[in-house]
């Protein structure tokens, strides 16, 4: 929530298709994010996607970001992956 609004703030999202009106740096339907193999399951950005770089700062959430931005996504392109839940070994 944005407190001065009292609307939601959604910044930095890869979406397939949205109908809010309250976001920015966020990549929809229509751009390709160049996932590095969506059909395998891996979200990752690849090295030519358009969501590299292009995230806005939201501290602390997008602290430690690579390159000149944070990017737009779950995953920083060049950093270390991260796991949801517990990893299986």
């Amino acid at each position: 929530m944005n407190g001065t609004t009292g609307l939601d703030d959604v910044r930095n999202n890869i979406f397939r298709s949205w109908t809010g009106t309250n976001g920015s740096h966020n990549i929809y339907g229509a751009t390709d994010p160049k996932f590095v193999n969506p059909r395998a399951h891996d979200y990752r950005l690849g090295a030519a996607s358009p969501a590299v770089d292009r995230g806005d700062l939201v501290p602390p959430y997008t602290d430690g970001y690579q390159g000149a931005a944070p990017d737009i996504g779950a995953f920083e392109h060049g950093a270390v992956d991260w796991y949801a839940g517990a990893k299986l070994k």
